[in-house]
């Protein structure tokens, strides 16, 4: 037997939504409100696109890689030092990152 679907969440959150209105303090039945309803639209915006990729052939559950590895501060101190200078981004400026080919403040392609 497997876990609960889509669907069923979002029966039980409809469920929690009329419970909301039973909630005496109004700015505690609000915030609970906007809770659910986001959970809500989220699920349902999840459903659809698990729908177009499955019909693509996509694996909608497949899991992303890293775009790059964060380094501990060991992985640091034993790695040789760089004495290539890092510039500036053209378009905003920031400071940009040798191990990188965009900016990683605004994106644009170094």
């Amino acid at each position: 037997m497997g876990g609960p679907t889509v669907d069923e969440l979002i029966r039980h959150l409809q469920t929690e939504l009329a419970r909301a209105d039973d909630i005496f303090d109004g700015h505690e039945r609000k915030r609970r409100q906007l809770q659910i309803e986001t959970s809500m639209q989220e699920a349902l915006s999840f459903q659809q696109r698990y729908k177009i990729l499955d019909d693509e052939g996509i694996d909608p559950i497949k899991i992303n890689k890293a775009v790059r590895l964060i380094q501990t501060a060991e992985t640091v101190a034993s790695s040789p030092v760089k004495n290539a200078e890092v510039g500036q981004c053209e378009k905003c400026q920031a400071t940009l990152e040798e191990d990188l080919d965009f900016c990683p403040a605004c994106g644009k392609k170094v």
